[in-house]
């Protein structure tokens, strides 16, 4: 591969030049506060050996499902589950796995075929000793309208 110059290092691909100091707002510790000062996202604490989860209706089938989460110093299992309507039985459409959003915020997106109710999972059922402290934000975006519709 060759950049439009015939160049094989591509310089022109990258936005800063090649062995140049990374600046510190780039740097991945800099993000784990961001959630912290954010005046919408909400806390709460996961006592040990619970399932904590956020509901989040759905009305229209198309829409995604936005989130930003991060624990304070400990991992967290996070999954998906979806139900037509409370009536119903929650069904897993993402496993929950541990992640380590203590150490880096994590951030995520799912597209909702189905109108209903999706619950954000937060399991620390695992941890006998441990409460884990949650900020998160959770979003559900519309589906984009066809103007020619």
């Amino acid at each position: 591969m060759v950049d439009e110059n015939g160049d094989p290092n591509c310089p022109s691909f990258y936005k800063m030049p090649l062995n140049s100091t990374v600046p510190e707002s780039f740097m991945l510790y800099n993000q784990l506060g961001i959630l912290e000062k954010d005046p919408a996202a909400l806390r709460t604490v996961i006592e040990c050996g619970t399932v904590f989860k956020v509901e989040c209706v759905v009305p229209e089938s198309n829409s995604s499902l936005q989130w930003d989460y991060q624990t304070v110093g400990y991992d967290v299992c996070f999954g998906i589950s979806f139900k037509k309507d409370q009536n119903e039985e929650s069904k897993r459409i993402l496993s929950p796995r541990r992640v380590e959003s203590h150490r880096i915020p994590e951030s995520g997106n799912f597209s909702c075929e189905e109108a209903g109710i999706y619950e954000l999972v937060f399991d620390n059922s695992y941890s006998w000793f441990t409460r884990k402290e949650l900020i998160y934000k959770v979003a559900v975006i519309p589906p984009e309208k066809n103007p020619y519709e």
